[in-house]
């Protein structure tokens, strides 16, 4: 019965080993993940407050969201939405900014 118990215990041992390295990659990938997501909410806001910028240069007279040279903005709003939705807001706002000027 004893050696069963000890059986038993280095079982759950290399289990519960297992399951903590499965949990920290886990982790990890997360954390890299948030980590890129900030990077692309961090471009941009930087880019989307040079959209505006070249609008208040070239005097396009765009207004509205998603006008603003303040890059907390435009940050606050990448990491509210999806990648597909911030990058249509960019892309939409470049084609406005072609036809301007």
């Amino acid at each position: 019965m004893s050696m069963n118990g000890r059986i038993f215990q280095a079982s759950s041992v290399k289990r519960g080993g297992l399951l903590v390295a499965v949990l920290t990659v886990s982790l990890l990938g997360l954390a890299a993940v948030a980590h890129a997501a900030d990077e692309d909410c961090n471009w941009y806001a930087l880019k989307s407050a040079g959209q505006m910028q070249t609008n208040e240069a070239k005097n396009c007279g765009q207004k509205g969201e998603g006008w603003s040279t303040d890059q907390a903005v435009h940050l606050a709003y990448c990491q509210s939405v999806s990648p597909e939705e911030w990058l249509k807001a960019y892309r939409d706002r470049e084609k406005q900014l072609k036809t301007c000027g």
